[in-house]
């Protein structure tokens, strides 16, 4: 089977998904760290998490209007990026060709690029556990140096 026709899922047992209004916001639940993806990135990454196959998605891709000819390594590196990220792992189970939807024309208005980024600012609210890390004093977490600071006063 050729990469293009490889199936692809997120790993739900590391990863939160939400796909919500347009964007995809997604959480690694073990490091803490999150991932956005910009509005176009989003939808195709939204397609790809369902089974669709990358030749199903690039196909649609090249029926929008004002698409680079050079989009199937656009994709292609897309798609590598997110793998590199652990979003996108190999499905094992391919249970035929999901339907793909159609991207409205809309998605392309800031050209065809896809974006991820990572981002760490917020760690270690993320990997806070409001259970087990209670300070006795204050009956909460106190992760930074500045909320210590304060309640001390």
């Amino acid at each position: 089977m050729n990469d293009m026709e490889k199936r692809y899922r997120i790993d739900e047992l590391q990863f939160f998904y939400d796909y919500s209004d347009g964007l995809a916001i997604i959480i690694n639940s073990t490091t803490g760290v999150y991932y956005g993806i910009n509005t176009f990135g989003s939808a195709i990454f939204n397609q790809l998490v369902k089974g669709v196959s990358p030749a199903s998605v690039l196909k649609e891709l090249r029926h929008l209007s004002g698409c680079p000819l050079e989009i199937e390594d656009i994709f292609v590196n897309f798609i590598t990026r997110l793998q590199n990220f652990g979003l996108l792992i190999p499905e094992t189970t391919v249970e035929g060709n999901k339907m793909m939807q159609s991207f409205d024309q809309s998605i392309a208005t800031e050209g065809f690029v896809f974006e991820v980024e990572e981002f760490a600012e917020i760690q270690e609210i993320l990997l806070a556990d409001p259970i087990h890390d209670v300070n006795n004093d204050h009956g909460w977490p106190i992760l930074f140096g500045a909320a210590n600071d304060f309640l001390s006063e």
